[in-house]
């Protein structure tokens, strides 16, 4: 079964327990091993996963920047921040 999540304006979508996600002009995909793969324009960082790349379970993708939940639930950012969209909380902020 498929399920569609929809998010930043983008869609995200998990398939047999793999994410897949597009941006503007990039896509993500999260591997089995936990490693986020970035394809497509790269011109605002958005395709640069910071270190380390392990660990992720969920992926999405923005216009131009992109977002990656990892198993103990932090929330990493990364690409254009213009907007301050990859500005991410801390635990307890809401």
């Amino acid at each position: 079964m498929t399920k569609l999540i929809f998010g930043c304006g983008y869609l995200g979508c998990r398939v047999a327990d793999r994410w897949l996600a597009a941006g503007e002009s990039h896509g993500l995909g999260l591997r089995s091993d936990g490693r986020i793969v970035t394809w497509g324009d790269n011109a605002l960082r958005q395709c640069e996963v910071p270190a380390p790349n392990e660990d992720f379970v969920a992926v999405a993708g923005g216009k131009r920047h992109s977002l990656g939940l990892k198993a103990d639930g932090a929330i990493v950012a990364w690409g254009t921040n213009v907007s301050g969209q990859c500005n991410v909380p801390g635990a307890g902020q809401d």
